[in-house]
């Protein structure tokens, strides 16, 4: 059987490791809008194939921010579902005759496809711009 303790152990380690998931997402959403914003602004002169590859890094930051929303809307609901969760358990047993055990969920799918959209359209957005900064640099 595991102990409190052990269990409180456990809740601090996911809990931080939360903490730094969503620091993680937060500061890539931050930088990608923060590109978007600048690309916007700037308006730079594309022609040729080097617009197509502009338009692409713009479509991309578009949609890797969008997801990313997602994925930390969803990321914020799975911690309130499982403190939730834990509140009830706690709840409705007595601790000293069975301490709450570990809960390990499968992530919903919506934030799986999100998370991972985020990160493909974010990294395909880099290679996007730096095609276009290459081809005007050679034009």
């Amino acid at each position: 059987m595991i102990s409190r303790h052990h269990v409180e152990q456990l809740n601090a380690l996911y809990a931080r490791a939360n903490e730094l998931q969503s620091a993680w997402l937060r500061q890539l959403l931050t930088l990608a809008a923060g590109a978007l914003a600048v690309l916007v602004g700037l308006d730079p002169p594309a022609t040729g194939i080097g617009k197509w590859f502009l338009a692409m890094t713009w479509l991309t930051l578009g949609a890797g921010i969008l997801s990313g929303a997602l994925a930390t809307a969803q990321e914020a609901a799975l911690a309130k579902a499982r403190a939730d969760a834990l509140r009830a358990e706690l709840l409705r047993s007595d601790l000293e005759a069975s301490p709450p055990q570990p809960r390990v969920a499968k992530l919903p799918r919506l934030y799986v496809w999100s998370r991972a959209t985020m990160l493909g359209s974010l990294l395909l957005s880099v290679v996007c711009l730096v095609a276009y900064a290459v081809l005007r640099a050679l034009s």
